[in-house]
């Protein structure tokens, strides 16, 4: 009937009246922004927000611990150098733009 368009003004609407009435109705002596404010404002709020904190904080590192685990330290997670007692002599790798080498005639 409205449209998305006018689905959209009515929802506006009637969020905005709810934003006025949540700060300027008054529930008794104050409004319930006020009252909001006064609860947000005590020791028991502050403390539950600090629990909050430090739960999320664990939360985020167990999580980063589990998807990226620890990278090795190469001070501490080194690993020993083979001791081939100079037997083995490296190859060095054959690159493209290496050119080939002749074959010896025989």
């Amino acid at each position: 009937m409205f449209g998305t368009l006018g689905r959209r003004a009515v929802e506006s609407v009637v969020i905005a009246f709810a934003v006025l009435g949540f700060g300027l109705v008054p529930l008794g002596s104050k409004t319930a922004f006020e009252h909001t404010l006064a609860l947000i404002q005590t020791a028991q709020a502050r403390d539950a927000a600090r629990g909050l904190v430090s739960a999320l904080g664990k939360a985020h590192d167990l999580l980063r611990r589990a998807v990226m685990p620890r990278a090795p330290d190469p001070e501490t997670d080194a690993l020993p150098l083979p001791s081939a007692g100079g037997a083995v002599r490296p190859v060095p790798p054959k690159l493209a733009s290496d050119p080939p080498k002749p074959k010896p005639h025989r």
